[in-house]
């Protein structure tokens, strides 16, 4: 019987003996998978440390995001600009050149006195004739919005001089001679033995004598630079001036040539521009011997036009009607406030009195008040009490399935210590009644 007891206690010792040692690999097992989970979550939530949880740097290709250098304010060098080519000469013959592209794309070092900088309206000359700046071209790599022939500057016709040139009997040893300028505008002349451009006004006269041996005279004026047409005028002294002899017949003094203008504007709002058209009418005087009179010849007609942009106070920006919101449907016309002595009563819009007495208007509702009685205290309702999670003892957000495995390996190995515990004190309060 004694035996059989042994054998049955060293089974017993053996078998606490495995179940302690089986509880604490588990719980070493336990221990070590939910430190490694929670390096794991550690990292997945910003690193150790020493890390600075921002996003790894992954780079850009060479030149990504950088806008494309189009070129610096101050290298005026490399700007591309639009000029238009004339041909002929200024003031005489000049015009729009004829063939090829025009307006042409150059680059700002091909214009003269590019250093100084280039501005729209800047005019140079090259090797054809004179060009001018008029505009620049910021989208080199986009060709649709390049300006047309259209938007190159017209140039002025030049203006045809209308000078006269007489004889002027003045029955002395030397013959005068009188220089008559018809034109609207002021006229350099020449004329036969003088020395000097004489400059007359606009209707003006000049008047200067030869010897007697001149008979005849011309007069030159306009050509290159001065804006007018070349011409000239020529006028002989007939008989002898110094052999009046009573009988000279003195002619009289050329009236002033009339001149009248006209000048009408054309607003255009639909192309934002105005055209102003300048209409000139000039009646100069012709002598005619045989009554000894100036009389009017024939009216000379020309016309200029400009086109400028339209101001905006020539043509305002159109403004359209705002809607407005009717807060009185029930009174007539839109009302977009409640008017003066009316208020609002259940969506409309209510005189505040009729006949001297105010309306009733609608009283305000009461405060909600907890209870039946009127001295009923509010009841305060106790906030939630905070759970394990907020309060910060338990985990956050899903369980890893790591921590789960960890968790029971831990309570495995507590639950067979707990066996093996419990079978050595039965053991050791058996062998004590044995006793």
């Amino acid at each position: 019987m004694q035996a059989r007891h042994k054998r049955t206690r060293r089974l017993r010792n053996r078998l606490a003996a495995v179940l302690a040692a089986t509880g604490v690999a588990a719980l070493v097992a336990g221990s070590v998978v939910m430190g490694t989970v929670g390096t794991a979550q550690a990292n997945d939530n910003g690193g150790p440390p020493d890390s600075t949880g921002q996003p790894e740097d992954v780079g850009q290709p060479d030149g990504a995001g950088k806008p494309e250098d189009v070129g610096k304010p101050d290298d005026v060098g490399q700007t591309w600009w639009f000029v238009c080519k004339y041909v002929g000469t200024p003031g005489v013959d000049e015009r729009l050149q004829p063939s090829g592209e025009n307006p042409i794309r150059v680059a700002a070092n091909a214009i003269e006195g590019w250093q100084d900088g280039v501005s729209v309206g800047d005019s140079f000359e090259d090797g054809q004739g004179r060009s001018r700046v008029i505009a620049q071209d910021t989208t080199p790599n986009d060709r649709t919005d390049e300006p047309g022939v259209d938007q190159c500057p017209s140039v002025t016709p030049p203006g045809t001089g209308s000078v006269s040139v007489v004889f002027v009997p003045d029955c002395l040893a030397t013959n005068a001679w009188r220089i008559t300028n018809s034109s609207s505008a002021s006229v350099a002349v020449t004329y036969t033995g003088g020395t000097s451009a004489v400059t007359i006004a606009a209707g003006g006269t000049y008047d200067f004598t030869t010897g007697a041996d001149v008979d005849s005279v011309t007069v030159s004026w306009g050509g290159g630079g001065t804006g007018m047409k070349p011409g000239s005028a020529h006028a002989a002294s007939g008989a002898d001036s110094t052999n009046c002899g009573g009988s000279q017949t003195v002619v009289p003094p050329k009236p002033a040539v009339v001149v009248d203008t006209v000048v009408g504007s054309d607003l255009d709002c639909e192309d934002e521009i105005v055209t102003t058209t300048t209409t000139t009418t000039t009646v100069d005087w012709v002598y005619d011997s045989a009554s000894n009179t100036w009389v009017k010849g024939q009216p000379q007609v020309s016309t200029q036009q400009q086109v400028r942009d339209a101001t905006a106070a020539e043509c305002p920006a159109e403004v359209l009607p705002s809607e407005s919101v009717d807060v009185c449907p029930n009174l007539a016309g839109v009302q977009e406030a409640v008017p003066a002595d009316y208020s609002m009563v259940n969506g409309k819009c209510v005189k505040d009195t009729v006949e001297g007495f105010e309306t009733e208007k609608p009283k305000p509702r009461p405060e909600p008040v907890l209870g039946d009685r009127p001295d009923a205290v509010p009841v305060a309702v106790p906030e939630a009490l905070p759970t394990a999670v907020d309060a910060g003892f338990g985990p956050t957000g899903a369980v890893p399935q790591g921590s789960l495995l960890g968790q029971g390996l831990v309570g495995g190995g507590l639950l067979m210590l707990l066996m093996a515990g419990s079978m050595q004190m039965g053991r050791r309060e058996r062998g004590a009644h044995e006793s």
